[in-house]
């Protein structure tokens, strides 16, 4: 697609510049940009975390237990209040007043105060000083509050040399089968360190199906 500063000037993310040269004004990164709004499309991933469904679990709970024990304090003085009562006779209908209600605000304030309605806030909170402090002292950017609770759950990690910032120039170094950690130190290592021929087929076979590699033939070409 031909582009001009004129007539179309856009290019989408992951566009590759084939011929001649262009300078480009960056207009959107993250979730407004292209890129960013097809990975939304296409997220499978829950909203909620574990961490957030244990806190939700528990702030339900909490919110059970405030509204019990305030109802039991608030019944428990209102008998006491009505003993009182009954058992003085000049009681002043306006200080009696005055009671019932200190009592019901009492019920309500513990109830307000127990329930845990900012026990998510400050999960979110440390977690964003986690990010800043691995920002500060590790030169680590983590764009996602909930990452580090996700890596948190990894029992094993898998990493591939694509040779971004190296000459991508790839060799086997070393490798364990049959129970033996075999280090590749000299030629046809495979046919030299006592490995059966099951294993050498299977080995054979995952590097046929497991290679890139491709063949081009031209007339300047050769196999």
């Amino acid at each position: 697609m031909r582009k001009s500063a004129e007539s179309d000037p856009f290019l989408l993310a992951d566009s590759f510049v084939l011929t001649g040269s262009a300078r480009v004004v960056v207009a959107a990164v993250g979730e407004k940009s292209s890129r960013g709004i097809n990975a939304q499309s296409i997220d499978t991933r829950e909203q909620t975390t574990r961490l957030s469904r244990k806190l939700d679990r528990i702030g339900g709970s909490l919110k059970f237990l405030a509204l019990i024990c305030s109802e039991t304090i608030l019944v428990f003085s209102l008998v006491i209040l009505t003993i009182q009562t009954m058992a003085n006779d000049q009681v002043d209908a306006k200080v009696f007043m005055k009671k019932l209600m200190d009592n019901i605000t009492l019920a309500l304030i513990l109830l307000i105060v127990a329930i845990p309605e900012g026990l998510s806030m400050t999960v979110a909170i440390s977690l964003a000083h986690s990010v800043n402090e691995m920002y500060d002292q590790d030169s680590l950017l983590v764009r996602d509050l909930t990452a580090p609770e996700e890596l948190g759950l990894v029992n094993e990690v898998v990493l591939g040399k694509t040779g971004t910032m190296t000459t991508e120039e790839m060799s086997v170094e070393c490798f364990y089968t049959q129970n033996l950690f075999i280090k590749n130190s000299r030629k046809n290592t495979l046919l030299n360190c006592s490995l059966t021929e099951e294993i050498i087929q299977k080995l054979q076979e995952s590097i046929v199906f497991n290679s890139t590699a491709y063949i081009e033939m031209d007339e300047n070409s050769f196999y």
